[in-house]
């Protein structure tokens, strides 16, 4: 407990001294037959006093212990910055003092600010094992004005999301069911469209969605990786769990989009699990020597389907990377 200033401090330790009630008290005096009134002293319930100089003296030392005692609970990093906030900040512009006064130190402050080398290496080895994705699932082609097929999709007017032929990772979305960013990137195409395999790896899960009546798909390029890449709102289901799987492998088909049979709305994403889901914008996953070639697929849909449209949908300046509005989301 700590006490801002020494009079809270004895007045927690021993009371604080309580104003004396008066009152008076009709008392009848036998010898002269008058009555009398006299004061009387009562003190209140649980009445304490003032200790005495030397109570005094004991208190102000107990109460110099505690303020000792609570200052010397602060972290700090030695005489260089005291408090987890004021520390992260002071080693932000002095990293390379910080690391020398943490080398070797058991420190709490120095394993908040720096990770220890065993999760230093746990996160390299989770970058290591990130999945290279070598396509997105579908397949994305200029617009053919004669069939209005670009690759998978099919250009025509329907209730798609804000009008838009792909929904962006990150989109806002704001519904009856509230406001929303989506965690993966969302492709518009027709009903029992083939859906393929981005890696080489195994399928660890295939799940029933009952609220839109069709299946999730997860595949990890081992069983032992944290990161997986999945398909959303897919039937037909080729494969089961424990399935190696290859590139370019068919999965699944499109399912109608909640009962919508005259569109599909096909969903990849790309995250890993834990105490918190953490999405990731797919593109940045894809082989970088397919990411050029995929940029200028993504920009060249998106421009198409506005020219087909005939008015402005997508906001490509406000992109992080082609089709993505952020480079993550973290899902609690």
């Amino acid at each position: 407990m700590f006490f801002p200033d020494f009079m809270s401090y004895l007045c927690n330790l021993s009371g604080c001294v309580q104003q004396e009630n008066v009152t008076e008290k009709t008392v009848n005096v036998s010898d002269t037959n008058k009555t009398l009134v006299k004061k009387e002293e009562t003190k209140i319930e649980n009445e304490s006093i003032l200790p005495a100089e030397t109570t005094l003296n004991n208190s102000l030392e107990k109460y110099n212990k505690t303020i000792l005692s609570n200052a010397s609970q602060i972290p700090k990093l030695g005489d260089l910055c005291t408090g987890e906030g004021e520390c992260k900040n002071f080693c932000l512009s002095n990293r390379g003092r910080c690391e020398s006064y943490c080398k070797g130190s058991k420190n709490e402050l120095c394993k908040i600010i720096f990770l220890p080398q065993e999760e230093t290496e746990q996160t390299e080895k989770l970058q290591e094992m990130e999945p290279v994705l070598k396509n997105l699932g579908i397949k994305i082609e200029p617009w053919d004005r004669k069939t209005n097929m670009a690759g998978d999709f099919l250009f025509e007017n329907k209730n798609y999301v804000d009008d838009k032929i792909f929904t962006e990772f990150a989109h806002r979305v704001i519904n009856e069911m509230g406001d929303k960013l989506l965690p993966e990137i969302g492709f518009n195409v027709p009903v029992g469209t083939k859906v393929i395999s981005p890696i080489e790896g195994v399928i660890t899960d295939v799940n029933f969605f009952e609220p839109s009546q069709d299946y999730l798909i997860s595949i990890k390029t081992h069983e032992s990786s944290p990161w997986i890449v999945g398909f959303e709102h897919v039937y037909n289901v080729r494969i089961k769990p424990g399935d190696k799987v290859l590139v370019g492998q068919e999965l699944a088909e499109v399912s109608p989009s909640y009962g919508k049979i005259e569109f599909g709305n096909v969903e990849i994403n790309v995250w890993t699990g834990g105490q918190n889901i953490i999405k990731y914008c797919p593109f940045e996953f894809l082989d970088n020597s397919l990411k050029p070639m995929y940029k200028e697929k993504i920009n060249r849909l998106a421009n198409d389907w506005e020219e087909f449209i005939g008015k402005d949908v997508y906001k490509q300046e406000a992109w992080v990377a082609p089709g993505c509005l952020l480079h993550n989301i973290t899902e609690r």
